[in-house]
């Protein structure tokens, strides 16, 4: 798997890495988006979560500034982050 190459030292069984491509499935299904996210912001997103002091055993739990942080990684535009935004926090 790509994110274990590009993120060594990550558990393969990781509740975190399961619900973080769960959630961006949804983010990348989005219509309204311009860019869609790819692989490279997928594995910035994860980087972000365990920067951000997330525990890979536990599910994705995302606060109102960790949403901001993340929807940077993962949009590509100003219009694209801010619905990203939205879909992390609802």
């Amino acid at each position: 798997m790509i994110i274990a190459r590009r993120l060594p030292g990550l558990p393969q069984d990781s509740a975190l890495v399961d619900s973080a491509i769960e959630r961006f499935r949804t983010i990348r299904e989005e219509k309204g988006l311009e860019k869609a996210p790819g692989t490279a912001e997928l594995i910035a997103f994860i980087a972000l979560l365990l920067q951000l002091g997330k525990r890979p055993d536990q599910p994705l739990d995302l606060s109102d500034e960790d949403s901001r942080q993340c929807a940077g990684v993962l949009g590509k535009t100003r219009r694209d982050e801010e619905k990203i935004r939205a879909l992390l926090t609802g």
